[in-house]
């Protein structure tokens, strides 16, 4: 039998993550979920997006950038002021 991996160990000392940063990550990723949804019908802007998800255009420009961040998402056309976001594909 390998010792522990010593994250684990770490994590098992610190009692894991809570209740409560569990029940975020899951809304995180219901919402990431929700914008790639919205995004398959075609490139939309943030104030499209947060239309669709019924969400605060800041909160949805919030997670337009994280996922933009880790390329799941990038910026299309200038419509105006404003670029819209489309599925990396």
């Amino acid at each position: 039998m390998t010792d522990p991996k010593p994250i684990r160990v770490l994590a098992e000392r610190m009692g894991g993550a809570s209740t409560e940063l569990k029940e975020r990550l899951k809304r995180q990723r219901i919402r990431e979920k929700a914008l790639r949804t919205a995004l398959e019908d075609g490139p939309k802007t943030v104030a499209e997006l947060a239309a669709v998800l019924q969400e605060d255009p800041r909160e949805a420009l919030w997670l337009v950038m994280a996922l933009k961040k880790y390329g799941d998402i990038v910026e299309g056309e200038q419509q105006g002021d404003v670029y819209t976001y489309a599925l990396k594909r």
